[in-house]
């Protein structure tokens, strides 16, 4: 965390940073093994997509609203594995 951040902090947001911190760091693995390298939830459309599948929806759809355009290079910054 950066040290701007950190000073303007409370004593309680700092203790709950590291405490989610440590979350992450110790469950990173379980996530990646039942959810992959994308830590989200899926788009079920019609109902007979794999979670894989249903994930990647998610995030193409979630492209869509936000107007990304193909080709377009964007940065996802803390939101799972690097999968997206």
């Amino acid at each position: 965390m950066n040290s701007a951040l950190s000073s303007r902090l409370q004593p309680s947001d700092r203790d709950l940073t590291a405490e989610i911190r440590e979350h992450y760091n110790s469950f990173a693995w379980l996530y990646r093994r039942f959810w992959g390298d994308h830590i989200h939830h899926g788009l079920f459309l019609r109902g007979d997509e794999s979670p894989e599948q249903a994930q990647e929806e998610m995030l193409e759809h979630c492209a869509r609203l936000a107007g990304i355009q193909k080709g377009w290079r964007v940065l996802d910054v803390g939101c799972g594995h690097g999968g997206t």
